[in-house]
């Protein structure tokens, strides 16, 4: 995460602010969206790994906090 990032989401964050992502400008997009979309993106590759590593006859560690 870049440094201008982290500080924009220090505190309460509005859901509702609309932002542009540095490679589309011309674009908008609800924070809550990106933060859910970035959310989502992350466990799926996640998932993908984990997969890799099973077919590879491998045990996937546990990912995040929660599952340590």
């Amino acid at each position: 995460m870049g440094r201008a990032t982290g500080a924009s989401l220090q505190g309460p964050v509005d859901e509702n602010q609309v932002v542009a992502l540095h490679d589309a400008p011309e674009k908008r997009y609800p924070l809550g969206d990106l933060l859910w979309h970035a959310s989502l993106h992350e466990a799926r590759h996640g998932a993908q790994v984990a997969l890799l590593l099973r077919v590879l006859g491998q045990e996937p560690p546990r990912f995040g906090p929660l599952f340590s």
